[in-house]
């Protein structure tokens, strides 16, 4: 039994080890934004409003974008989970639910194997009453 312990642990640490040095192996790529600030204006309170980001893989390697973060429950992100060829375009689409009052400023961190490791993209705008 000891022996079947040890043995998963091994197996374990092998498999981590593949799936980081997959991950860090990947060759960055350079993206081209339409534009990274999306600004809704004024809208109404309780009525969700989505903006679509678009871009394009000018590297020389495939994108592989790993996840979308957002700053806030408020903020729900969709993007591509395939990989987008080099020359190929994409999008990712955030929608934000507009509940309270006032101005706002949202982000999302894009993950993916980019020079920096990640993007920044902006929502902005303003909550009528």
């Amino acid at each position: 039994m000891k022996e079947l312990v040890q043995t998963n642990k091994k197996i374990s640490v092998i498999t981590m080890v593949l799936i980081a040095f997959t991950c860090f192996s990947q060759k960055p790529t350079a993206l081209q934004w339409e534009t990274k600030t999306y600004d809704f204006g004024k809208i109404t309170k309780g009525q969700p409003v989505t903006a679509t980001f678009n871009f394009k893989n000018n590297g020389d390697s495939p994108l592989l974008i790993s996840e979308v973060k957002t700053t806030c429950g408020c903020t729900v992100a969709s993007y591509p989970k395939e990989a987008i060829a080099p020359g190929k375009e994409g999008t990712i689409v955030a929608t934000y639910n507009a509940s309270k009052p006032g101005a706002f400023n949202k982000s999302l961190k894009v993950l993916a194997n980019v020079d920096q490791g990640m993007v920044v993209l902006k929502l902005k705008g303003e909550i009528n009453k």
